[in-house]
């Protein structure tokens, strides 16, 4: 049996003839195409045109929406917690401070702010030692407690001088200064005729504005010093110890030769002696008529001037060199009658001490 075989290609159905237009006809065609143009055109913008307004509302809503949510969306207020502060006399724990040093304005405000009231905060002026207007003593004293305190006492500085304490023992003129917050330094001192132990002086004197440190100047009996021991500036002269005349012991000699020219020796002593003293005379190898000059000079001024004329020994007077440096000794020789130039004339000086303090005779030593 023979399969149905499929149909062959068909012949082109017959499009239908439009038949030709006249001018009138495509002009008119023309304009309806145009005007259907413009009008999806039109609509198009006009959708495009929604879009984007509702677009930009929504992103405006949106914006200040959250604005307006964030602006006034409340937070919760935090409510106030009340703490009740114990009145002064109530609280514990509060402790003095040190307000020594400070002014009465600065020493307030530590207080106060220490949680002291200034109602209870009570000033007393003394006269003290150093800067005025100043704390020197406070009562409570620091670190002690203060809870409960009726009065807090400051003693504030006002200026002070030094007070008359000549003639006193260390101790009483201490005492003419207590509480003025002065330290008092003892410097023992040779004070010829002053009653040993009693105040001679005082660093500063009398009258003189009070400083934090004052100096009392004691009088002590003398330490000496035998110039025989002590090297001299110049050529050393001739010594000698435990020398015998007439009859009287004499621990150290010093021999000075002079003639026309003065015979010298100096000592620096630089200030620390106080008094000068000994013996003189012609040494014992001296002619009977020999006769001789002796000078004593501080920092080459004349303190003493003997003419020496006999080989027995004379004292000298005591000699002030207080604050001289340098002590200088010369002997020349007195030309006799009848001589062109005087002879040469040995004088000895016997035991010539320099006195002082000790400390004054340690430092020349």
């Amino acid at each position: 049996m023979s399969l149905p075989q499929p149909p062959g290609p068909q012949p082109p159905e017959p499009q239908p003839v439009t038949p030709a237009l006249t001018p009138e006809q495509r002009r008119a065609s023309n304009i309806k195409r145009a005007k259907r143009v413009a009008m999806i055109c039109g609509i198009a913008a006009g959708v495009a045109a929604v879009a984007a307004f509702g677009a930009f509302a929504f992103v405006s809503g949106w914006g200040a929406s959250n604005r307006a949510g964030n602006a006034t969306a409340p937070h919760a207020a935090p409510e106030p917690v009340l703490i009740a502060v114990p009145e002064y006399g109530q609280r514990a724990g509060v402790l003095m401070p040190d307000v020594r040093g400070l002014n009465q304005a600065e020493a307030r405000q530590a207080l106060s702010d220490a949680g002291v009231p200034g109602e209870i905060v009570a000033v007393e002026e003394r006269p003290a030692a150093g800067v005025p207007g100043v704390v020197i003593q406070q009562t409570p004293v620091q670190g002690v407690s203060i809870d409960n305190a009726a009065q807090v006492l400051l003693v504030v500085s006002t200026p002070a001088v030094v007070p008359d304490v000549v003639g006193l023992t260390p101790a009483e003129g201490a005492s003419e200064l207590m509480g003025m917050g002065v330290r008092v330094n003892q410097v023992r001192v040779y004070a010829p005729g002053a009653q040993i132990g009693r105040i001679v002086s005082t660093v500063p004197g009398s009258g003189a504005g009070l400083p934090e440190e004052i100096v009392f100047n004691v009088a002590d009996k003398a330490a000496e010093l035998q110039l025989a021991d002590k090297e001299p500036t110049t050529s050393r002269p001739s010594t000698s110890s435990q020398v015998e005349i007439n009859g009287v012991q004499y621990e150290r000699e010093i021999s000075l030769t002079g003639n026309e020219d003065p015979a010298t020796t100096s000592w620096l002593i630089s200030g620390n002696g106080v008094e000068m003293l000994g013996s003189a005379a012609l040494n014992r190898r001296a002619d009977d008529d020999d006769q001789a000059v002796l000078r004593i000079l501080g920092d080459g001024r004349e303190l003493h001037r003997v003419t020496l004329t006999s080989k027995t020994p004379v004292a000298l007077p005591t000699i002030n060199v207080s604050g001289v440096q340098t002590l200088t000794v010369t002997v020349t020789a007195v030309q006799k009658a009848g001589e062109t130039r005087p002879r040469s004339v040995t004088v000895s000086l016997l035991d010539l001490k320099l006195l002082g303090s000790y400390d004054q005779i340690a430092a020349v030593k």
